[in-house]
């Protein structure tokens, strides 16, 4: 009788493991791999401080200097704070009327869109 050959069958087990084990552990490795990373680069906060900018506001626009550079502001400022100390979220800052000429704590921050680096006061603060 000529001998035929068979595969044998494999382990129940080993089905397991190919099915449900080997994707979880590449998963694991996945979510750990990204979870490190992403903590990386999350501890790197971008930092800003408050300068003192001397400020001349002309009807609705403001005339921001800080350093060598001046900053235009007209209409709104993104972010400022009231001289209560309460964050306001666009708008005017009250501190900063018609005909005001003074020094003014800003907030400046740039930002680069289509490689190009654009710098803007970003806040201003009412309570200095």
């Amino acid at each position: 009788m000529p001998m035929t050959a068979s595969t044998p069958t494999p382990p129940a087990w080993r089905s397991i493991v190919s099915r449900f084990v080997i994707p979880l552990g590449a998963m694991v490795i996945a979510f750990a791999a990204g979870w490190t990373v992403g903590n990386g680069h999350s501890t790197a906060e971008p930092t800003a401080d408050w300068i003192d900018a001397k400020v001349v506001v002309t009807d609705t626009v403001a005339n921001v200097k800080v350093g060598s550079a001046t900053y235009e502001v007209g209409q709104s400022v993104p972010g400022w704070v009231d001289e209560a100390g309460t964050w306001q979220a666009n708008g005017w800052p009250a501190c900063l009327p018609d005909g005001f000429s003074g020094t003014v704590p800003v907030l400046v921050s740039s930002t680069t869109v289509d490689n190009t680096t654009i710098t803007a006061v970003v806040a201003v603060s009412c309570t200095g």
